[in-house]
C-alpha cells in the first residue's frame, strides 16, 4: 500500500494532509525517515507521525440505508444532517460513491480504499440496483429500449444496463434499473430526457448485497463483511 494511503488510514489526516506530512519529513517507517508519499509499505509496518506511533486499524466495513435529506459528504453546508451525523465518530470512513440529497436507499461505508475504489470503478463491473418511482405516460418498452440503448444528456451518453417492471399503477411506475457507473444525477437526467418526471431514486442493491437482506430501517448501518458484497 502507498505510505500516504497508510499514513492517512491509521491518522486523522486526509490524503493531501499525509502527503504534505511525509514530504516534510515528520513520518518514519520501520525507523527510517521517508519523504517520498508514493513508496509502497507494507500494511504491517511501523509508522510514526511526529515521534509518535501509529497502530495499524482494523479495515472496517459499514452498510447504511441513508434517508432522503441527508448529504454524503463530511461538509454539512448542503443539508442540516450528513451521513457521517448517523455513524460512530471514531471511526475513520469514506463511502462508495454517493446518491444526492433527494436520493435515498444502500451506501457502503469502509476505511479499505482498494474496496472503495472496486466498488466504484466501472472497470470491476460492480452492479447497483436502484428502484425508481416514474409519473408519465411515455411507453415503458420504449423508454428501456432508449435508455438501455443510450440516451444524450448535454455532452454526456447516460444508459442503464437493464430495466424491470415493478408495478404499475394509473400514470405511476415502479421500476428495477441496474447501472455499473453512476454519473452525477444518472437516473434523474437519464428519465427526465426520456419524458419522465423522477418522483423518487432508492439504491436497494451493491454486487452481491441488497437492502431488503440487511434489514435496516433508513437512518440505521450495520457492519457487513467484504465478501457479502464482491
Amino acid at each position: 500500500m502507498r505510505l500516504n494511503r497508510l499514513l492517512a488510514k491509521r491518522s486523522h489526516l486526509s490524503r493531501r494532509k499525509a502527503d504534505q506530512a511525509i514530504q516534510e519529513g515528520r513520518v518514519m517507517v520501520n525507523g527510517r525517515l521517508i519523504t517520498n508519499p508514493a513508496l509502497d509499505v507494507e500494511e504491517s509496518a511501523k509508522i510514526t507521525l511526529d515521534g509518535k506511533p501509529l497502530s495499524c486499524v482494523e479495515d472496517v466495513y459499514l452498510a447504511f440505508n441513508k434517508p432522503r435529506g441527508v448529504v454524503c459528504t463530511h461538509n454539512n453546508k448542503q443539508a442540516k444532517l450528513t451521513i457521517y451525523d448517523f455513524l460512530p465518530k471514531d471511526l475513520k470512513l469514506a463511502s462508495a460513491g454517493r446518491l444526492d440529497k433527494a436520493s435515498r436507499g444502500l451506501i457502503l461505508l469502509s476505511n479499505d480504499g482498494a474496496f472503495l475504489n472496486r466498488i466504484m470503478h466501472p472497470r470491476f463491473q460492480i452492479q447497483k440496483e436502484y428502484e425508481l418511482i416514474l409519473k408519465g405516460d411515455i411507453p415503458l418498452k420504449y423508454a428501456s429500449q432508449q435508455a438501455i440503448a443510450g440516451v444524450k444528456v448535454g455532452s454526456e451518453n447516460l444508459k442503464i444496463d437493464y430495466l424491470k417492471l415493478v408495478s404499475f399503477k394509473k400514470d405511476q411506475l415502479k421500476i428495477l434499473v441496474g447501472v455499473c457507473e453512476g454519473k452525477h444525477h444518472h437516473l434523474r437526467r437519464l428519465f427526465s430526457a426520456l419524458g419522465y418526471k423522477v418522483l423518487d431514486v432508492k439504491r436497494v442493491k451493491i454486487g452481491k448485497l441488497s437492502l431488503k437482506s440487511l434489514n435496516i430501517a433508513e437512518g440505521e448501518f450495520k457492519r457487513i463483511r467484504k465478501e457479502d458484497v464482491i
